[in-house]
């Protein structure tokens, strides 16, 4: 798994953290990580990680492992061993398994007996040893090798012929690949009708990979791209499921504009299903292709930003691309949004309203629909957290016949979703619920996950309107559940805080400071002021049911100073505070005693408590 694709890497680890106390064990086999995004240790330093290395074979292993070897290729010698044998073979293979494998079908292949290995001159590394077997093979056997290595260690008879016609018909090329898997090289993987074959080691699929020029390479790569493209629009294969392959084989060739074109395929599918991780690298990728004077690149920008809303310095550096490519108002003002909504996640909703309000002014000028619906949703958004509900009402109103109009479902559920939390905000339970039912039931059709997600957020925080808490906690778990799935840790953040207020209503104390402690800690990561005083302030709740009501009067009184700090946080903690029906002198006091805590310092000792 050191070449594992970023969306198995976090599946695999959400996988090994929710099935921490199950009776399943993972057994991972990798090389030192030659990705950088592997490099950091995330599942080693999971608590019940534990980790065998492999080391060279000693003298009595190496015995071992050649005496089966030999038995295999000589079985007339009942496993006796020539003298010297195993001392020569480790001096050269240094115990490496494979190596001392390939050295005695180096022997068998020239036809020698084991006992005569004084008299050749065996290969100094393993490189020289496989092309050494490699240069042993017939002309068709070393040409099938090597157009099966474009291919992938793994490879289907049916692409090679379809791909490399010059190799012959299926019988022929079977009969090729049936003696290099006899010389233990290329071994039947799967047998027909999907008749396919696969290098018996990974460092005889690379080897034979890069005995290829870089030229061959190329022009290999895409041809069975080619092949592939010829397949789906004959309706054999589909381009959803080899979009990453395209992606793949188009980027070793030398045709950028299909490298572009199955780029950006990949990464708008990747962000689809809010696969972030994936859909930022396609982007990313793309970007470096897209000459500065590209038309699409502000776009490509922008797309980009979506994928690494949780990473602010990154998704900053996408938007100033975007806003410096920018051909058209229209460009310019979904710049501006991003831009608003970015400065929104620090906290600064007056100085976002004031971007996102440009924005909308720049989107009517340039007559174009789309923009406008985009950039008049964030301004609902800001208005929202701002409290000025009419205000938002009416812009998202607007962004939802526009998104009608314009037949774009996404941002019509995300207008509908915003709608939901504004009658939530107005005390108009009902039709909030009946809102964000119906966007979590058309999310949950399309797969639009990231919709779905925020429609069960917000339903829990209904539910936990009405007081029906053992609902309120079941749409959190889902969310939960899906927003580890999905890798978003700014999303996990802030339903363990949300799950965390449930599980105190409740009285499941400990479940909701182990939940609170997980939250703030992915709060902190994830750059996001908003989020850590969510998830502060509910700290508070947790001290008050504690016993601890001066503790939480003092969060509450640092917290409410927070530039991050919403009019909905407020409303929230002015019904709290009538609801305990505290001496207002204590409240007071309290509140007044917060204001002089240092904020870094209590977010310290409430990780560390």
């Amino acid at each position: 798994m050191h070449w594992i694709d970023a969306l198995s890497h976090d599946l695999l680890e959400e996988l090994a953290r929710a099935l921490t106390d199950s009776r399943v064990c993972f057994v991972l086999a990798y090389r030192p990580p030659q990705l950088a995004r592997l490099e950091a240790p995330r599942l080693e330093a999971m608590p019940n990680f534990t980790k065998i290395e492999l080391h060279e074979l000693n003298q009595a292993e190496a015995e071992s492992a050649i005496r089966a070897k030999l038995a295999q290729l000589y079985p007339a010698r009942g496993g006796a061993l020539p003298s010297g044998l195993v001392d020569k073979l480790m001096a050269r293979s240094q115990g490496n398994p494979f190596y001392l494998e390939e050295l005695l079908n180096y022997v068998r292949d020239r036809g020698l007996d084991p006992a005569d290995l004084n008299k050749i001159e065996l290969p100094d590394s393993l490189h020289t040893l496989i092309l050494s077997r490699i240069d042993q093979l017939s002309e068709r056997e070393k040409t099938t090798l090597r157009v099966a290595s474009i291919v992938g260690r793994l490879f289907r008879v049916e692409w090679l012929t379809g791909y490399y016609p010059e190799l012959g018909g299926m019988n022929r090329v079977q009969s090729d690949l049936e003696q290099l898997a006899g010389l233990d090289i290329t071994p039947l993987d799967t047998p027909e009708p999907e008749l396919a074959y696969l290098f018996k080691h990974i460092v005889t699929h690379e080897v034979t990979y890069e005995s290829l020029p870089f030229a061959t390479r190329a022009k290999l790569h895409e041809q069975l791209a080619a092949y592939l493209e010829r397949q789906i629009a004959a309706g054999a294969l589909t381009e959803a499921s080899l979009l990453d392959m395209l992606v793949y084989h188009y980027e070793r060739s030398d045709n950028p504009a299909k490298q572009r074109a199955y780029l950006k395929k990949a990464g708008q599918a990747a962000l689809d299903v809010s696969a972030l991780n994936s859909a930022r690298d396609y982007f990313s990728r793309l970007l470096e292709l897209t000459p500065e004077d590209d038309p699409e690149r502000s776009a490509l920008a922008l797309k980009l930003a979506d994928s690494i809303m949780d990473d602010f310095p990154a998704a900053r550096a996408a938007i100033d691309q975007a806003q410096a490519a920018a051909k058209t108002d229209a460009d310019r003002a979904s710049a501006q949004v991003y831009l608003g909504e970015l400065v929104m996640g620090l906290g600064n909703y007056a100085e976002g309203q004031a971007i996102i309000a440009e924005a909308v002014h720049m989107a009517r000028a340039s007559d174009d629909s789309r923009t406008l619906c985009l950039a008049l949703y964030a301004l609902g958004d800001v208005n929202w957290y701002l409290g000025e509900l009419e205000d938002a009402k009416v812009a998202l109103d607007e962004s939802l016949s526009l998104a009608r109009a314009l037949g774009d479902l996404d941002a019509e559920l995300s207008a509908l979703n915003r709608m939901g939390l504004v009658a939530l905000s107005q005390s108009d339970l009902a039709e909030a619920e009946r809102l964000l039912r119906e966007v979590h039931t058309r999310a949950v059709a399309a797969g639009y996950r990231l919709l779905i997600l925020r429609a069960l957020n917000n339903l829990g925080w209904t539910a936990g309107e009405r007081k029906d808490y053992a609902m309120a906690k079941e749409y959190y778990q889902q969310r939960l559940a899906l927003s580890r799935e999905m890798g978003w840790q700014s999303a996990i953040a802030l339903v363990l805080g949300n799950l965390a207020g449930v599980d105190i209503e409740l009285g499941q104390l400990a479940a909701a400071r182990a939940g609170l402690h997980e939250g703030l800690a992915l709060a902190q990561q994830s750059g996001q002021p908003y989020l850590v005083v969510g998830v502060v302030n509910n700290f508070g709740f947790l001290f008050h049911a504690e016993g601890q009501t001066e503790r939480a009067l003092a969060l509450f009184g640092l917290v409410r100073n927070q530039p991050s700090w919403t009019s909905d946080f407020q409303r929230q903690m002015d019904r709290t505070l009538a609801e305990w029906a505290l001496d207002p002198s204590v409240v007071e006091a309290g509140l007044k005693a917060g204001e002089a805590l240092d904020w870094d310092e209590t977010v310290k000792e409430l990780l560390a408590g």
